[in-house]
């Protein structure tokens, strides 16, 4: 809380949103556009997340 860890709280989000993803053989690439709400212990916020994943 104001930047100092509270000890045994448990952190709750709900997010939601649009997601798109993209593969070929060796690599696939994701990225999601989260909306948060109905946080608890933790700042509320839009989340943008991108993802590479690759075969080797």
């Amino acid at each position: 809380m104001d930047g100092v860890g509270v000890p045994d709280s448990r952190e709750k989000v709900f997010g939601i949103g649009p997601g798109i993803m993209y593969g070929d053989r060796s690599s696939t690439y994701i990225v999601n556009y989260y909306f948060e709400d109905d946080t608890e212990n933790r700042p509320e916020g839009d989340r943008l997340v991108f993802r590479y994943m690759s075969s080797f």
